[in-house]
């Protein structure tokens, strides 16, 4: 769980977004067996089928597992075959955007001090 005080890891990230039974057998080099799968695929998999939970895997913190992820489209489990969705995500924004955000801070912190001047002692800004 990330907060104020973390950030996720920089860079890409790869989820499985959904996760469907098949009824028909898929191609043998498309199928991965879920014992195989690195333990964050695995994860990433688990949250996708039980309750649509997007879990993130990041590729600067398991390669193995991104990997596994892109390489395949179906995983075996429990004897059942199930076709899976893959997500993207980027976790690196580019220095307009946090210029955009500095700056949309800022204003906003203005209005707020200038309304509460106003409210306070009753000064008004010209306009």
């Amino acid at each position: 769980m990330y907060g104020l005080a973390t950030a996720p890891p920089a860079g890409a990230s790869y989820a499985i977004a959904t996760v469907e039974p098949v009824e028909d057998t898929p191609p043998a080099t498309k199928v991965i067996a879920y014992s195989q799968l690195p333990p964050a695929a695995q994860a990433s998999f688990d949250g996708a089928q039980q309750d649509r939970t997007v879990v993130a895997v990041y590729e600067s913190e398991d390669p193995e597992a991104v990997r596994s992820i892109l390489a395949h489209r179906y995983v075996r489990k429990d004897g059942k075959d199930f076709q899976y969705s893959v997500i993207h995500g980027d976790n690196t924004y580019p220095r307009s955007h946090t210029v955009l955000v500095l700056t949309l801070s800022g204003l906003s912190g203005l209005v707020l001090v200038s309304y509460g001047l106003e409210k306070r002692d009753g000064l008004r800004l010209s306009s």
